[in-house]
This record gives C-alpha cells, structure tokens and sequence, in this order.
C-alpha cells in the first residue's frame, strides 16, 4: 500500500510537467486539443495526490510505524481522532496536504471555464502545474519531507503527537488556513495569463473571484482557530526534524 504511494508521489512531477508544457504548446499553436490534455493532466494530478493522502492516512490508521512520517508523529497510543489529523503535524505531511488542496482548487477551476477564456486558461494552467511542480519536487526530493520514506527496520513504538497539538482546533486549522493560502493562486494564475494573452478585461475576474474571496475568510478561521497559548507551528517545525526521543505519548 505505502509503495501504492510513493510511486503516486513519483509520478506527480512528470505530471506537473507534462500539464504546463502542454498548455503552453497549446497557447503556441492555439491547437485546443493540447489545452485540454493539460487540463485533464491536473485531473490525473488531483486523482494522483488523492491516492497519496489516502494511503497516508490509512498508514496512520494502521500506525504503520514502518512509516517515518508515522512513527515520529503517531503511536500505537495515540487517540484515533489525532491519527486522522497527524498528517498536518509534519513538514512531510503540510507539503502533502498543500499540494493536494492546491490540486483540487486548480481542477475545480479548470473544469468551470473549461469552455470560457481560451486565451488565459492556458497560461493560468501551466502556472497551477508550476506551482504544483514546486510543491511536488520539494516532497521528492528536499531532505526529510518524503511522506512515504520507509524506516528499517521499523521502529517499536511511535514517538506520538506532539502534546501542545493535541488540541481540537489544530485538526481544522491548519487545513483552513493552507485553503485560505493556496486558493490566492486561483486569480493569480489567471492574472499572469490575462497579462501574458493581454486579455485585460473583467470576465476572467468575474470568474476567478470567488476564489479570491475564499482565502481571507479561510485564513482569518483559521487564524482564529489556533488555540490560545504557546502552540508552536503545526507546519512540522515543532517536531524539530525528527530529533525527538522514541517515547510514546
């Protein structure tokens, strides 16, 4: 199941390449059927991501402590609501989540002007595959955020969550406030093609804003959801790059 996963996780960049080059040789020779064979790829990438956070969450479930990610931020003691909610308590697991919200938002996008905007939609793609290739990469390939790296062999017991979240508000918080985060690169993926196509007019922005207005309520939520005190990042900075002893919490 977890190999399921990484090679979920490998194929998300060849994707995100594919999606942008795509889009931008459509643009080229205005030949639709390229545009729409990035579009469909950011599908394929949302479906890929979807995979991948299933599987890091059954893992989770499972306390597959095989399973880096899971056994520095879970234990067989942990309660299984905070098993679910884990995933957001790594650098590993944030990269994840941001990735895949960034996914789902760039789909949801695509499929309503699927038919509108033909000049800007493909620009505002190959941005949305960019920045997906970012994220993707990172998870790849930067040091110690693999959500799927393998322990050998696999450890006794988990590390457990860390105690200052194990909080109700930091299951919705961090989810919210990515949202709020990521859905701002909806009008600005559009901007950049509007200013590319020299598409300068107001229907792109009719359609895009209502993933502009998402974002400030999403983060200011989640903003206010934090719960008050000394909580430290859920983003994984807490974890402090996995230097903390293997005892159960």
């Amino acid at each position: 199941m977890v190999e399921l996963g990484a090679a979920s996780l490998i194929a998300t960049p060849f994707v995100c390449v594919f999606a942008a080059g795509a889009a931008l040789l459509g643009y080229r020779r205005g030949d639709r059927r390229l545009v729409d064979s990035s579009r469909r790829a950011v599908y394929a990438l949302c479906a890929l991501l979807t995979v991948c956070v299933v599987i890091v969450e059954l893992a989770f479930l499972r306390t597959d402590l095989s399973v880096a990610l899971v056994a520095d931020h879970s234990s067989t003691t942990t309660p299984t609501f905070y098993k679910l909610t884990a995933m957001w308590s790594s650098q590993g697991g944030s990269m994840l989540l941001w990735a895949w919200v960034l996914s789902i938002a760039s789909s949801a996008v695509l499929f309503m002007t699927r038919n509108r905007h033909r000049e800007v939609v493909p620009i505002a793609t190959a941005v949305l595959a960019g920045l997906a290739l970012f994220f993707c990469s990172l998870m790849l390939f930067a040091g110690g955020v693999n959500p799927f790296a393998r322990l050998s062999p696999a450890a006794a017991e988990g590390v457990g969550l860390e105690p200052l979240l194990r909080h109700w508000a930091m299951a919705i918080h961090p989810p919210m406030l990515y949202s709020g985060y990521v859905l701002f690169s909806i009008p600005f993926a559009f901007a950049i093609g509007a200013l590319v196509s020299r598409r300068l007019d107001a229907s792109w922005i009719r359609q895009t804003r209502r993933f502009a207005w998402s974002p400030g309520s999403s983060s200011r939520s989640g903003s206010c959801s934090a719960p008050a005190g000394p909580i430290r990042s859920s983003a994984g900075v807490a974890t402090g790059g996995g230097t903390r002893s293997r005892t159960p919490r």
